[in-house]
């Protein structure tokens, strides 16, 4: 009976009560829950794709912020609405920074690793990239600059003999 809300302006998840349309709690900058890992400043920052992957469980990708912190990624936020707080568990950051300042998606694959959209505009590359839960890279796929991406889905094998048509 509720939403998970993204409002990426504001750097907050939102948890919409769909009967009423009442915001039951804020998560993100200035929002209702207190951090408990130990970390500082904004745990995201111009996020995208929110999902829930579990009770008091949500991956999202983390654009960051032109100007703040140019650098993106996936996030791991683990929460209790009974205490209203909640911590980062799990995190990868390309190294050097790769900075998707409006695009991108980051999906927990049943494997376990997250497979992430690093979508740039104007002229740049855009990135797929999957991580173990260790952030070993297991591949990565790089366009041609100019081919901006938003969203990718892992998808099943094919099995043999399919043919893909236009």
């Amino acid at each position: 009976g509720a939403l998970l809300l993204s409002v990426r302006n504001l750097h907050q998840l939102f948890k919409v009560d769909v009967a009423s349309g009442a915001i039951l709690w804020r998560l993100g900058v200035q929002g209702d829950f207190a951090r408990t890992d130990g970390g500082v400043g904004a745990p995201f920052l111009r996020q995208h794709a929110a999902a829930r992957i579990g009770e008091g469980r949500v991956i999202l990708f983390d654009n960051g912020k032109e100007g703040v912190r140019e650098s993106s990624g996936a996030v791991e936020i683990a929460f209790d609405e009974a205490t209203m707080e909640y911590g980062v568990v799990w995190s990868w950051y390309a190294d050097p920074p790769i900075f998707a300042k409006v695009w991108g998606d980051a999906d927990r694959l049943d494997n376990g690793n997250t497979l992430m959209v690093f979508g740039r505009q104007h002229g740049q590359v855009s990135r797929l990239i999957e991580v173990t839960m260790d952030g070993e890279k297991v591949w990565e796929l790089v366009t041609p600059p100019g081919w901006g991406w938003y969203r990718a889905e892992r998808m099943a094998p094919l099995p043999p003999g399919s043919v893909v048509l236009d």
